[in-house]
Parts: structure tokens; C-alpha cells; sequence
């Protein structure tokens, strides 16, 4: 938008919008720029339009695999959008778990038939972001990947340590579970 200057506050959000709502129908945005920003989309207050197709991209079985996200940025995405006051962020929320349950496919050389243990260290050392600008934890990424595979592979034992080693039961990637569980488990 470069220094222009706007009469008033409400110029200054309308101009956002517009840009937010052009880049959106333009299909110019690519799959990790839309994925980081969509508590900007979301509070710039695009139109319901621009939100479907920012949903209907998001959860797209086919762009998720050309994107090849690593799970945790779908749950650092949730974990954004779950805190925004839009009447859209159930919309959004739902097509995160979409796509996350999609990019399972992108964990290559696991099956129905590949025996797995997920070892989730959440330990002190472990409880520091995954960069210097990330929300996500790296315990985060550990849960995340157990749950994943949990819906991958029809053989995972799942646990927990620390000081102590806990088995766990953690749900499969279905929609509405990943990242829901690793938001609740934060919370903890």
C-alpha cells in the first residue's frame, strides 16, 4: 500500500480489505503465505466469498500435498485463528483440520501394515519454540506427529516423557482432532 496517507481509520480498513480480497481472487497467494496470514485476512474482514475460497483452498486434498506444510504450521495457524473474534473463525477452523488430516499423506514410507512407537519428549527442554518467532512448542511437533501417524499406521504405541515414561492414547488425524488435542494438551 506503499505511504499513503487515509482520511480516516475506516479508509485505512476498507483499503485493507480491498487488498486482502484482491489477492485472495487473484489466486496469486500462494499456499504458505495464505496459511500464514490468515489472522490478517481474517481481521481485515474480507467478504464471505473471499473467506470460502480461502477455506476451499486451504482444504484442498491436492494443494495441501504441492504445498508439503509440515503439520505443526497448521497448528500454529489454529492456534492464531482460534483466538479472533471473526464470525468466520469456525469456518477457517474447520478447514485447518481438513487440511492437516490431508497432509498425513505426505508423511511418506508409513502404512497401514508399518509398526510405530512415538516417543513425545515433554520435558523442560522441550518446552521452547520451534524459532525465535513461533508460538509452537517443540513438544508441540512431537504430539502432533504421534497423532498423525496414529491415523496412518493401524500399529502405534504412543507415550509421553519427562522424568517419566507414560503411554498414551492419542487420537488419529480425523477432522476436528489434531489440532484441537495439541491446543488442549498446550493448555494443560
Amino acid at each position: 500500500m506503499g505511504q499513503q496517507a487515509f482520511a480516516s481509520p475506516e479508509e485505512r480498513a476498507a483499503a485493507f480489505r480491498t487488498v486482502w480480497e484482491t489477492l485472495i481472487t487473484s489466486g496469486k497467494l500462494g499456499y504458505m503465505a495464505l496459511l500464514r496470514n490468515l489472522r490478517n485476512i481474517l481481521e481485515a474482514d474480507v467478504s464471505a466469498q473471499a473467506v470460502e475460497k480461502v477455506c476451499a483452498t486451504l482444504s484442498n486434498e491436492q494443494a495441501v500435498a504441492r504445498a508439503k506444510q509440515l503439520p505443526f504450521r497448521f497448528l500454529a495457524a489454529y492456534r492464531e485463528v482460534l483466538v479472533l473474534k471473526s464470525g468466520y473463525v469456525a469456518l477457517v477452523l474447520e478447514a485447518l483440520e481438513t487440511a492437516i488430516a490431508h497432509s498425513v499423506a505426505n508423511l511418506r514410507g508409513f502404512d497401514t501394515s508399518t509398526r510405530v512407537v512415538v516417543a513425545c519428549d515433554v520435558s523442560g527442554s522441550m518446552q521452547q519454540p520451534v524459532s525465535a518467532r513461533s508460538k509452537v512448542l517443540l513438544y508441540d511437533v512431537g504430539l502432533v506427529l504421534g497423532m498423525l501417524l496414529q491415523s496412518r499406521c493401524s500399529y502405534v504405541v504412543t507415550g509421553m516423557f519427562g522424568d517419566t515414561w507414560k503411554r498414551l492414547s492419542l487420537p488419529g488425524a480425523g477432522p476436528c482432532k489434531t489440532c484441537r488435542s495439541s491446543t488442549a494438551a498446550k493448555a494443560k
